[in-house]
């Protein structure tokens, strides 16, 4: 008798640490997430041209780096979670482009563009999870790792034009088209915690390294300075960022 009442407490511990242990909060393994990131623009300046220096008269201003977006993230285990995002992002860029003269056989226009680059963003994160007492994905301190894509379109916002001999007749085409695409490889640290019922507060920290995508075969001239100078823009604004979200638990 004494060995059956062993063995049933044995397998009552048994089937209560299984079902402790499922993962997800209370059994919900899908959350849905809307985030804000933002940043201090250190390195240049942003769709209004704030932040960073001004590309026209090298003084500094005060502005913010932001992006808006949605995670949707479903618990594989107690430790793992894999998460799809989808986000929007502008940002501001400098550019010197030239165009042959038309007033002068082997003279050269100078166009400083000020460009607002925008547009979606599609990522893919996974985040780990400390199993600590009280911890459970996707609750607690997590690492992860993503990578996003930016498909990016820039429209000019100002344009101040330095001709070589006067400008009674006009410049040359520019030749740019103003489409990029850059992939950003990074890493996050942050938390989640249960604010309410089924609502779930997030803050986190990224750090992002750009790198541009678009094709380089066909580029040249001022096309190549787009595709180069967006490269390099990206990589900047997409560094670091701070993050904060709110979404719930299905």
């Amino acid at each position: 008798m004494k060995k059956v009442l062993l063995f049933s407490a044995l397998m009552l511990g048994i089937a209560f640490g299984a079902s402790a242990q499922s993962p997800g909060y209370m059994g919900r393994r899908l959350f849905l997430k809307p985030e804000f990131s933002s940043t201090v623009a250190l390195f240049n300046p942003t769709a209004d041209n704030k932040g960073g220096e001004d590309p026209y008269n090298d003084k500094l201003r005060f502005g913010l780096s932001t992006r808006y977006g949605v995670q949707a993230g479903y618990v594989m285990s107690r430790k793992w979670v894999v998460a799809v995002e989808g986000s929007y992002m502008k940002t501001g860029m400098a550019l010197l482009a030239y165009t042959p003269s038309l007033a002068s056989s082997n003279g050269e226009d100078t166009h400083n563009l000020f460009y607002n680059l925008g547009g979606p963003e599609l990522g893919l994160s996974f985040q780990s999870y400390t199993l600590r007492k009280g911890s459970l994905a996707p609750l607690g301190t997590y690492a992860a790792v993503r990578a996003r894509v930016s498909f990016l379109k820039g429209e000019v916002f100002e344009h101040k034009i330095q001709y070589d001999e006067g400008s009674a007749l006009g410049h040359g085409p520019i030749n740019i088209d103003p489409r990029h695409t850059s992939l950003a490889l990074g890493m996050e640290a942050g938390s989640h915690h249960i604010v309410a019922d089924h609502i779930l507060l997030g803050v986190s920290a990224e750090f992002n390294l750009a790198m541009g995508l678009s094709s380089s075969a066909s580029a040249s001239g001022n096309q190549s300075l787009f595709r180069d100078t967006a490269t390099r823009r990206m990589l900047a604004h997409s560094f670091f960022f701070f993050k904060i979200g709110a979404g719930y638990l299905f």
